[in-house]
């Protein structure tokens, strides 16, 4: 215990940024769902942040295609009314 309560604490580095300047943009695996004809399908979350302010937003979709994610990327500027200067 001594050994390690004498290590030295893990770096970090804060990443700041202006208002509007960037999004952080990540492909996650959601939770499988019930479709209304029965079948279970597993589901991929969409999940933007905006980097200063942190507010986010999270699509569930079926696959991971470009069309999708542009289509995601375009709902969630239509959710913040505005387009982040990096994405």
């Amino acid at each position: 215990m001594r050994q390690l309560e004498a290590a030295a604490p893990l770096p970090h580095r804060r990443m700041e940024c202006k208002p509007g300047d960037e999004a952080q943009v990540d492909f996650g695996t959601g939770a499988p769902v019930i479709t209304p004809d029965g079948k279970r399908r597993r589901t991929h979350v969409f999940r933007i942040v905006l980097s200063y302010s942190r507010k986010a937003c999270s699509e569930a979709v079926y696959r991971q295609t470009t069309e999708q994610f542009i289509r995601c990327l375009e709902n969630a500027f239509v959710h913040f009314d505005g387009v982040p200067r990096l994405s």
